[in-house]
């Protein structure tokens, strides 16, 4: 999405594996997402854990989405420092790494830079793209970004398969771990999680997100819900500073700029998911068409699913 809109014109540990809420917030939705991480400074974090896979579910406290972090609270700060997190796919592009690093670095953790749309109306907001046609832009020409993502979600803690091609390949290797005769650990075992993010958290993650999540056999619908809750967990301070920001530096808000910096309509994602379907045949055949293969697809699954 369009999620730098500014260039327009000592706590105690918190326990990660539980949806967490800061009262005092009242920034946050009392509709928003059990699964969300609701602290001061956090931005649309929530663990997609949960959701329905094919008569299963998706194991919580493996794949999280999100924003980039601004001011973190300590509380924020200690969720991080306590987290699951070992592996962060950073989807913003270099100016805006530059303008807000990441709030997620720490030693044990690997960041891995993959740039959606970058230079691109998704960095400069030059003319307001319908979120339709960006999703589908993106599917149609960032075929490479995502198929490392979901290696690497699939991968991630040490986690390959044992060919030398997949080796030479793997992502990210700098986490790779491997039992007493040097072969790969079970994927399903790890105790290691992957966040995917972006700027918000709404557009470039909610595409890349539901490519996973439909991969490994979670229903179209629940996808949607999902990448629909965004709206409500955007809404409030982060909004309100986000659209000072665009006034600050001459901007106008209009309802097209609005939708494009904070909502998540779900006909978006569907028209997506459509395109998805009639040119590339689903989710899994599309990572396969860009790289996945057979044993990667599996083990993704493995990774993400429960039981």
């Amino acid at each position: 999405m369009p999620e730098n809109p500014a260039s327009t014109s000592a706590p105690a540990p918190l326990d990660p594996s539980a949806p967490t809420t800061a009262p005092a917030v009242a920034s946050a939705p009392a509709t928003a997402s059990p699964r969300a991480i609701r602290l001061p400074g956090l931005v649309n974090l929530r663990d997609v854990g949960g959701l329905p896979a094919a008569g299963r579910r998706i194991r919580r406290g493996r794949l999280y989405r999100g924003g980039a972090p601004r001011a973190l609270s300590p509380e924020a700060a200690a969720w991080i420092a306590s987290s699951p997190i070992d592996t962060v796919f950073d989807l913003r592009t270099g100016q805006e790494r530059d303008r807000l690093p990441s709030a997620f670095a720490r030693p044990g953790v690997h960041e891995v830079s993959v740039p959606l749309l970058e230079g691109s109306l998704q960095a400069n907001l030059a003319g307001l793209p319908r979120l339709p046609d960006l999703y589908r832009t993106m599917l149609d020409h960032d075929h490479a970004a995502f198929a490392r993502v979901a290696r690497g979600v699939a991968r991630a803690a040490g986690k390959a398969i044992t060919t030398h091609a997949d080796a030479a390949a793997r992502e990210p290797a700098a986490s790779d771990t491997l039992d007493r005769a040097g072969h790969p650990t079970d994927a399903r075992e790890s105790p290691g999680a992957v966040l995917v993010h972006c700027t918000a958290g709404k557009d470039r993650t909610g595409v890349t997100i539901a490519l996973l999540l439909l991969a490994v056999g979670v229903p179209a619908d629940a996808v949607v819900a999902d990448y629909a809750l965004t709206t409500r967990e955007l809404a409030g301070p982060w909004l309100d500073e986000t659209l000072q920001r665009v006034r600050s530096a001459g901007g106008t808000i209009t309802d097209e700029l609005l939708v494009l910096i904070a909502e998540a309509p779900p006909e978006a994602l569907e028209a997506a998911l459509d395109h998805l379907d009639t040119r590339f045949g689903g989710a899994a055949d599309y990572l396969a068409r860009a790289g996945l293969t057979d044993a990667e697809l599996e083990l993704l699954h493995d990774r993400l699913v429960d039981g």
